[in-house]
Parts: C-alpha cells; structure tokens; sequence
C-alpha cells in the first residue's frame, strides 16, 4: 500500500536476510563498486597504491625542502646586504628606510654581535686600556673580599667560646645582635654589597637556558663584565636586572669587551640610567608621558589599565 499524497509506503516490513545480503554484495562487489576497484588494484596492481602515497609523501617533501630553501636563500641574501652595503657604510646608511626595514626583518646571527656594537656606539669613548683596568680591580677587590672572610672564619672559630658567652651575656637584650648586623651592613663599602649582589643574581639570569649557572659557558665572562661594570661606575654600582641586559650582550657580541663596551654605553642612554639609579621623580615623569602617550594611541586599553588600578 501507497500513500496518494506523497507516494510512499505505508507499510514498512523489516528487509529478510536474503534481500539485505543482495542489496550488500550488490554494493560492495558491484563492478563499479570502491571494493571492487580497490580488490582489483591489490590482486593485479599491488604497487599503485604504495606508489600514490610515496608520491604523495615525495611531493609533501619536498615542498618542505623547497621552503627551506627559500628561506635559507632569503636569509643569505639579507648576509649579503649587511656585510657588503651596511656595515662597511654604517654611519652613512644606519638611519635609513632600507636599514630599518632590515632591522625590522631580524638580523642574520652571524652579524648580530658586529651591528648591536654599531648601535649602541662608543660615546664613553671605553678603551680597551679601561676594560683591563677595571677588570683587575674587580679581581683585586674580589680577592680582598675572600681573604676577609677566611680570616673572619678563623677569628670565629678561635673565638667561640668568647662568642658563647657574649650571647650569655646579651640573652637579655636580643635586639643588640641585630642592630649590630644592620650597622655592619650600613657601614660596608658600596661595591662590596654590588659583588655580592652579582654573585647571588648570576644564577637567576635567564634560567632556562643555563647559559650563566656556575658550570655555563657564559658564566665567567657575565661575572666579569658586571663586577668590571660596578667598579667602573662605583656611584651607580650593580643593581638588580642589569645581568639580563649584559647577558644578552654577552651572548652576541664578540668579547667580554665588547659587552662591557655596549653595556656601559647602553646605561647613559635614553631613560635606563634614570630607572637603575631609582630618581623617582624622573621615573614619574616618564610613566606620565608614557600613560599620556597611550591614552592618546590606545584608549580602549588605556581605560581598561585605569579601570584595574
């Protein structure tokens, strides 16, 4: 029975098992079929598969390996431009539209090192006479610092029993031994408190890659660099998060020199020398221009970095 309107059956029966295995091999190992097809390939052409997806695989390849040669072929092209127009014409060309988009683009590795001390430039005028005497000076003071506390070390072992009694003495009064320390610390000398300050901050500086840990490959030359660095500049001396800034220079440009060189010439420029010597009112007013500068380039931030207090 049929359905007048739309012509359907009204009366649906399950298929039995004889109709629902014809409709099957009807599908499956029809002529035209996918089965079929792919059965043939396999009983008479066992290659033509294997031989699509290695195909396949080869073209993949090797549009990754075409890719990897455009990009190496890009990168020794922009080689080329730096080390045959800018560098050789540095002070003519560094302010360029073509230089800056260079810049903009990254510089090759190979150069880094070379182009960063050619930007920062040398206005101190830092001689290498100037690295090697605040370099032993940096030694000297550092190896005065261990004869005092082996000699300290001594004078507290001999003089234990004395120190005993001293505590006996004073368990009356206990804020005297910490006053004591807080003087001590008030009276030691600046550069002292920087060379420790270097020593604790070593380890912390870009952790992750163990490039400045005791057994790291740039550990000597950053120590130096900051402890040459505090002695050169005992007013300002080392203050915490300059070995990230001299870090970076150690890991590109050539020498402990070179480092020493950008990182003391970096300092007085713009507003960093201003941020480390923690002048508040400079620091205040750079924050005033910077929140005006962005409430005028970016409002919806700026009101949304206002609301968040």
């Amino acid at each position: 029975a049929y359905c007048p309107a739309c012509g359907q059956e009204t009366a649906l029966a399950l298929p039995t098992a004889g109709v629902f295995l014809r409709e099957a091999a009807g599908r499956y190992v029809a002529l035209d079929g996918r089965f079929a097809r792919t059965l043939f390939h396999l009983l008479f052409r066992p290659g033509k598969h294997l031989y699509r997806f290695l195909l396949h695989e080869r073209d993949a390849d090797s549009s990754s390996a075409s890719e990897e040669r455009a990009k190496e072929m890009r990168q020794q092209a922009a080689m080329r431009t730096w080390v045959v127009e800018v560098l050789p014409n540095w002070s003519a060309v560094c302010d360029t539209p073509k230089v800056r988009a260079l810049w903009r683009k990254g510089i090759p590795p190979r150069v880094r090192g070379r182009v960063w001390v050619l930007a920062v430039g040398n206005a101190l005028r830092i001689t290498p006479e100037m690295w090697s005497i605040f370099r032993k000076r940096a030694k000297q003071m550092a190896a005065e610092r261990q004869q005092r506390s082996a000699a300290a070390a001594a004078t507290a072992a001999a003089t234990t029993a004395a120190a005993i009694a001293a505590a006996a003495a004073t368990a009356a009064s206990p804020s005297r031994p910490a006053a004591l320390r807080r003087a001590d610390r008030q009276h030691r000398p600046p550069r002292e408190d920087a060379l420790e300050s270097i020593d604790k901050d070593l380890p912390r500086t870009f952790p992750a890659l163990r490039f400045f840990s005791k057994d790291g490959p740039f550990y000597a030359q950053l120590r130096e660099v900051l402890e040459a660095y505090a002695c050169y500049r005992p007013d300002l001396g080392y203050v915490q998060g300059m070995s990230y800034l001299a870090a970076m220079f150690c890991m590109h440009v050539p020498s402990a020199y070179s480092a020493f060189q950008c990182m003391a010439n970096m300092l007085v420029k713009h507003h960093l020398f201003d941020f480390y010597r923690m002048n508040s009112q400079r620091v205040a007013a750079y924050f005033r221009l910077f929140d005006s500068l962005l409430e005028e380039r970016a409002k919806p931030l700026h009101a949304r970095l206002s609301s968040l207090g």
